[in-house]
């Protein structure tokens, strides 16, 4: 099981076929309000990750997931695999850590919110690991 958030899900994207290649047993992917790199290493992976189970737990649009590119994206790719938390930021997985964010990403979100999303990336990862 690869989890990322931020572009930790565009890093997890590119290291999954790796890892396949490699003969590690990846189960699926986890993006938390993931978004892709300068370089789209998600776009260019697509290919050899799709075949992978993939969830994604997403923020609304915001400057820090790219006004939710990746939620476009995986909707037209894999329709239904993502979630997408109202009221959630850019930084609710680390819950304390979202002060930076609350500034840079203009994260409004309390613990309510920062408790659903935490919630939803640990309900991905079981129904993820459920499957094989």
């Amino acid at each position: 099981m690869i989890v990322g958030h931020s572009a930790g899900a565009a890093s997890g994207s590119w290291m999954a076929p790796h890892f396949v290649e490699a003969g590690v047993d990846i189960r699926g992917l986890v993006y938390v309000d993931g978004n892709d790199s300068p370089n789209h290493l998600i776009s260019k992976s697509w290919p050899a990750v799709e075949s992978l189970p993939i969830r994604a737990v997403m923020s609304p649009p915001s400057p820090c997931n790219r006004d939710g590119q990746l939620t476009d994206f995986l909707e037209a790719q894999r329709p239904g695999s993502v979630t997408v938390i109202p009221g959630a930021g850019h930084g609710d997985i680390e819950m304390h850590g979202a002060t930076m964010y609350r500034r840079v990403c203009k994260d409004t979100s309390d613990v309510a919110e920062w408790l659903a999303v935490q919630s939803a990336v640990l309900d991905s990862v079981g129904q993820l690991l459920g499957q094989c």
